[in-house]
């Protein structure tokens, strides 16, 4: 390697890994060094796939077959992001950059990757993608993540025919239990009835708070029997919370009502089940809460 090449390339942040046509390793830089855990000593001639999870090693053993018989490499000026595997056995995410290796002759050209950590970068992208579609208060899935879901399960459902329920749940006199004890007591209220939720429902469905104190709830290839099955255990798990709710007139405890709904061959789209899973959550409130109704 040039002098000067060699300064540059060993006082490098990023790692830097050379590798030939078999895809074995013939220099790692100090950066690689420390980012892999090993040794050059124990990198150096060993196959590049030792630092892939084992779930990349296929495809990266049939990219090298590739590249012998046509000699043209598939990834070579790209940047991907992909998982690396260190000494430890622990996968971390990183972007790669490969190039040709310009010290290597025809008959053995060899690639240069350029490898960056991007553990913190991907831990921020993860923060903000968590902020930009969960309420801040119940954890749940906020309205944007809801319109979106539904929007997605809507076409599925539409696709493979397949069947869709929703449930709107909606705290019963939560107007008086904000004015009765205050809007904090009424964010903890709501946050407990939301853990309530959550461990009630089954992991395929998607909770989302729809708006206030009306919590929505998506059920994937759920027929409308399961749906009324699930929103009974609801109104059953939260009145069993005994939440005390001394204005609530019927029941002096904190409660919720269900409006079910299924989608039907003749919906044209995912509004028309919002609309009628809101119109049943509507009836089982006149019916005089603390109950599901169903969507005739």
């Amino acid at each position: 390697m040039n002098p000067r090449y060699d300064i540059i390339v060993h006082a490098a942040r990023d790692s830097i890994i050379c590798a030939n046509s078999h895809g074995k390793i013939t220099f790692v830089n100090p950066a690689a060094e420390e980012l892999f855990g090993y040794p050059s000593s124990e990198l150096l001639s060993h196959d590049l796939a030792m630092l892939m999870p084992e779930r990349y090693r296929s495809a990266h053993h049939t990219g090298l077959k590739r590249f012998m018989k046509t000699g043209k490499p598939k990834l070579i000026g790209k940047t991907i992001e992909l998982s690396g595997l260190n000494s430890q056995g622990v996968e971390f995410p990183l972007e790669l950059s490969l190039s040709i290796n310009p010290e290597q002759d025809e008959k053995n050209i060899g690639a240069i990757g350029f490898i960056r950590d991007i553990t913190d970068r991907r831990k921020l992208l993860d923060k903000l993608e968590e902020r930009a579609t969960t309420d801040p208060l119940t954890g749940l899935c906020n309205r944007h993540l809801f319109d979106k879901t539904m929007s997605t399960e809507w076409t599925r459902s539409r696709r493979y025919k397949s069947t869709l329920s929703l449930l709107m749940t909606d705290l019963d006199h939560f107007k008086e239990y904000n004015d009765l004890y205050g809007h904090q007591a009424g964010d903890v209220a709501l946050k407990e009835i939301a853990d309530i939720l959550v461990r009630t429902i089954r992991s395929t469905d998607i909770a989302a708070r729809y708006g206030g104190e009306e919590i929505s709830i998506i059920l994937p290839e759920t027929e409308t029997s399961e749906a009324i099955a699930l929103a009974q255990r609801i109104v059953d798990a939260v009145a069993e919370s005994n939440i005390v709710h001394a204005d609530n007139p019927e029941s002096k405890i904190l409660t919720v009502s269900v409006g079910v709904a299924s989608a039907s061959p003749d919906d044209k789209d995912a509004a028309r089940l919002i609309k009628n899973a809101d119109d049943a959550l509507y009836a089982a409130k006149n019916a005089g809460r603390n109950r599901l109704w169903v969507h005739a």
